[in-house]
């Protein structure tokens, strides 16, 4: 569960230094409900990515008659429960990014920072 939340943190905290003005918008949401343990949908994150690359790419835009199923959430997850500590039984925190537990990506610079900046004598272009 801990490498599913650096996973989506570390996503997260790239959109939110690289997107669009859009997608840093959305990463910032998403980011907020990690940080408060509330579900997070991802949908609209992903289908703006999505767009851009294939724009990027000069790919075409999916038909709009090809269903595409909706992304996310990326859900919370229980406290442990019948089957250990991964949840529980079958459902606890699997889907999409699961496993962000309340608190899950507190260091994610919601407010606009991260704790990414280089070390002195790191990456120098001079």
């Amino acid at each position: 569960a801990r490498r599913i939340r650096d996973a989506v943190e570390a996503a997260l905290s790239d959109i939110i230094l690289l997107g669009t003005e859009e997608q840093v918008r959305l990463a910032r949401h998403a980011a907020g409900e990690l940080v408060a343990g509330r579900t997070v949908h991802t949908h609209d994150l992903v289908v703006s990515l999505r767009d851009f690359i294939r724009e990027a790419l000069d790919l075409d835009p999916i038909p709009a008659d090809l269903a595409v199923p909706r992304q996310g959430p990326a859900r919370p997850s229980g406290s442990g429960g019948r089957g250990g500590r991964e949840g529980g039984g079958q459902g606890g925190g699997r889907g999409g990014g699961g496993g962000m537990g309340a608190g899950g990506g507190a260091g994610l610079g919601v407010g606009g920072y991260t704790d990414d900046t280089p070390a002195s004598g790191g990456h120098s272009h001079i």
